[in-house]
């Protein structure tokens, strides 16, 4: 089963456009950029928006409590990188304090999400190609290697640069 859920509201002349469907039966959804290109993605999110609708203002670098490189909108001169959350971290707050929609705030939840999830994809495929080419049949020294956190700090900055470059591409200004 697809859901599948479209705006009525004109796209912004630059920046891709992001359709996701989601299966309800697996949990996991086809996002499809406006050029065709598909990939998987484990988000509940069914959104079908221009970047720059989802993302209004450009994105900064921040780190979240545990030091996870992660995107943020600058409000108030305050790194936000989960609207749901009030800025000391404390309390549970709505994403309107922000001036977000809620499906704005979704989409930066999630692309942090999607970041992490991108730098345990691409350790797992280095990890994998290298130990197809010299024939290691188990993991588990990869698994002790990449045990330590700062390895994977180091890549989720690398996607998180990615994710704000894209973003910020797509924002009227951007260039």
């Amino acid at each position: 089963m697809e859901i599948s859920q479209t705006s009525s509201a004109a796209p912004l002349s630059r920046g891709p456009t992001l359709k996701i469907f989601l299966d309800a039966n697996t949990g996991v959804a086809e996002v499809t950029r406006q050029e065709g290109v598909t990939t998987q993605a484990n988000e509940a999110a069914v959104v079908s928006k221009d970047i720059a609708v989802l993302f209004p203002n450009c994105l900064q670098p921040a780190v979240d409590l545990d030091d996870h490189p992660v995107v943020s909108f600058a409000i108030n001169d305050m790194a936000i990188y989960d609207p749901y959350l009030s800025s000391c971290g404390r309390f549970v707050v709505s994403p309107e304090q922000y001036q977000l929609t809620h499906e704005q705030a979704k989409a930066l939840v999630g692309l942090n999400k999607a970041i992490a999830q991108a730098a345990e994809d691409a350790l797992n495929a280095g990890c994998l190609a290298i130990q197809t080419f010299l024939g290691v049949t188990q993991g588990d020294l990869a698994s002790v290697h990449f045990s330590g956190n700062q390895q994977r700090l180091i890549i989720e900055g690398i996607f998180r640069d990615y994710a704000m470059s894209e973003v910020n591409f797509a924002q009227p200004n951007g260039d």
